[in-house]
């Protein structure tokens, strides 16, 4: 099969047996996401008649993508998704992790005081604001493409504390730490200083 524009045909990799990457899902959010190995791509997105933008996911890189969204094949037994490469959530190439697009990898701040005995406590932002919660950038996307084929980069720094809604973006664990994919329209704000 031949692959065109932006889109990349992803083989389905069961969350249930060991995949290479050490991804872990939480099971409640496992049913909304894929994991799978990119078998071919498409040459890139056409911006003009003489101008194409390169794919950034390459053949062999592990993805995580959304459960609702491409075109499903079963082939035997090996289950396919044809996906646009802007609904890739995570690429994972020789063990590092990369976002696409106009999207944040993120996690939250280890801010909960941990008292001798054991005993946790919660931090005062996250009671008094169950609507939101903060988390530090950890990587970003190159931004989204324009119509001439540059890029828009996004406006924050690695580092930068964000206010998100507490409900939104991708969560999953890796090597014990767990991490959040959101969209950059998700920011409500960069945090300056102590609060």
């Amino acid at each position: 099969m031949r692959i065109l524009g932006n889109r990349a045909l992803v083989r389905r990799i069961d969350f249930e047996k060991q995949n290479k990457s050490g991804i872990i899902i939480p099971s409640q959010v496992r049913s909304h996401t894929y994991m799978g190995e990119v078998i071919k791509t498409g040459e890139g997105i056409s911006v003009s008649k003489n101008k194409k933008v390169p794919m950034e996911i390459k053949p062999g890189d592990c993805v995580i993508y959304s459960s609702t969204i491409g075109w499903h094949l079963d082939k035997g037994d090996e289950q396919f998704t044809i996906i646009n490469e802007m609904d890739v959530l995570v690429i994972i190439r020789d063990g590092e992790m990369y976002v696409t697009n106009s999207r944040i990898l993120a996690e939250e701040p280890k801010s909960d005081v941990i008292m001798v005995g054991g005993i946790v406590l919660p931090t005062q932002a996250s009671k008094d604001n169950p609507d939101t919660k903060e988390v530090i950038v950890l990587k970003k996307g190159p931004g989204a493409i324009a119509k001439d084929g540059s890029r828009i980069p996004i406006d924050i720094n690695i580092g930068d504390k964000l206010l998100i809604p507490a409900n939104c973006g991708h969560t999953f664990k890796k090597d014990g730490r767990e991490y959040i994919v959101i969209a950059e329209r998700d920011i409500i704000g960069i945090m300056e200083g102590e609060d």
